[in-house]
């Protein structure tokens, strides 16, 4: 019965067509809209935006110190139409200013000129209707100090806190591309920079190779590195377990002595990542047993590791004492 009254109510909806009232009421619903838009955009309005600014031809000696002013807040006046186009336009458009046309003056070891506003805005009205006008300007004048500049180039440092997965280690130290970058800036300031650091980034539980744009950390009032931002790359692999037999070196043995370790060589069993596996051999570990621990001791001294590669972890080393036998040469 259900299902019935279900096909029926269906077949009803299909076969309802929209009457002569439905369409007289759709279209004085879009006339009244479209009257009540031109109505809205016919009356006055205040409204801020922001221009924006690109200074041309600074000379190539020559860098910002700090760099000047990128953007001006102006406050307008005008008609909803006008004002709409002009936003637009603000948005998409940049003032570009020719640092030919200031005369600088010495300031100590730099230069400085200043840019009066009102040449921005005098040049902004131009271009305005008669139903905008400009009633307000963030600021009077940008000052423009320059001082001698150069470009060098800088290594990238990545800052970041990794954890791994359980079973994975990293194939190899966590790296920057680019690894190293071009950046403008005054001399007195790039001459003492070897590098730029990123910002901090946490990595965490990393179970596979990982990739993530991060901005650098500069001061941005003086420097213009060639890409704010670079790519930090962590590539992981799984962990891998082996054992290996490393002889043992005596340290600090005087040269009328010999002495004879019993036994020379211990065991030690380590983990590593997979691609590095291969290559682990015992002439990467420094294995010693120190000559003041002989003196100290009659019967068996402790071993020690001196040095293993970054990509080991020693798990374990066996014995960790070994006895000795001293002869005299």
């Amino acid at each position: 019965m259900k299902s019935s009254d279900s096909g029926n109510m269906s077949r009803g909806l299909v076969r309802y067509r929209p009457g002569r009232r439905f369409y007289v009421f759709v279209i004085s619903l879009i006339l009244a809209s479209a009257f009540w838009l031109l109505n809205a955009l016919n009356k006055n309005y205040s409204e801020e935006i922001t221009i924006h600014i690109k200074y041309v031809n600074l000379p190539e000696n020559q860098a910002f110190s700090p760099i000047p002013y990128k953007t001006i807040n102006i406050d307008i006046t005008g008609d909803g139409y006008s004002l709409l186009q002009l936003r637009e336009a603000a948005e998409e458009d940049t003032v570009y200013y020719d640092l030919n046309e200031l005369e600088f003056k010495n300031w100590g070891d730099k230069k400085r000129a200043q840019i009066p506003t009102s040449k921005i805005v005098n040049a902004l009205r131009s271009e305005l209707n008669n139903n905008i006008s400009i009633t307000r300007v963030s600021r009077d004048t940008i000052e423009i100090i320059t001082e001698r500049g150069t470009q060098k180039e800088l290594k990238i440092v990545p800052d970041f806190k990794v954890t791994l997965a359980r079973g994975m280690v990293l194939k190899k130290p966590v790296f920057t591309v680019p690894a190293v970058m071009e950046v403008r800036g005054p001399v007195s300031l790039l001459e003492e920079m070897e590098q730029l650091q990123t910002q901090v980034v946490y990595l965490d539980e990393i179970s596979e190779d990982l990739e993530t744009d991060i901005k650098l950390e500069y001061d941005s009032r003086f420097l213009t590195p060639e890409f704010r931002s670079v790519k930090i790359i962590a590539e992981v692999e799984a962990l891998t377990e082996g054992e290996i037999a490393v002889p043992v070196q005596i340290s600090g043995l005087p040269d009328s002595l010999r002495l004879r370790l019993i036994p020379d060589q211990v065991s030690i069993k380590y983990s590593t990542g997979l691609s590095h596996y291969d290559y682990i051999t015992p002439e990467l570990f420094d294995v010693v047993v120190n000559y003041k621990d002989v003196v100290k001791s009659p019967s068996k001294v402790p071993v020690y590791i001196w040095a293993v590669p970054s990509y080991v972890n020693v798990i374990q080393m066996y014995p960790e004492q070994i006895g000795y036998l001293k002869m005299e040469i």
